[in-house]
């Protein structure tokens, strides 16, 4: 499903053509820049879910609620 999603987004949405003119994507180095900048930012967010799915395995409710508590002020801070 994954393949297919990203087959069917570049015929759709033709990124090539958006993303070649701007500075992003100008040389091979700006490009790495960019495409490590996405990947560094998935990352941490399966780092964050993972986390998230260890403090349920081992904690309890109390300390759950918390962490989601504070899980959300961050989000809201940063955002």
């Amino acid at each position: 499903m994954v393949f297919f999603m990203v087959l069917f987004s570049l015929f759709v949405e033709k990124p090539w053509g958006k993303l070649a003119g701007t500075e992003f994507f100008a040389d091979f180095k700006s490009g790495m820049h960019t495409l490590g900048l996405g990947f560094l930012g998935a990352i941490l967010a399966l780092c964050m879910i993972m986390c998230e799915f260890y403090l349920i395995m081992k904690s309890n409710a109390i300390v759950l609620m918390i962490g989601g508590v504070l899980k959300e002020i961050v989000t809201i801070y940063v955002g």
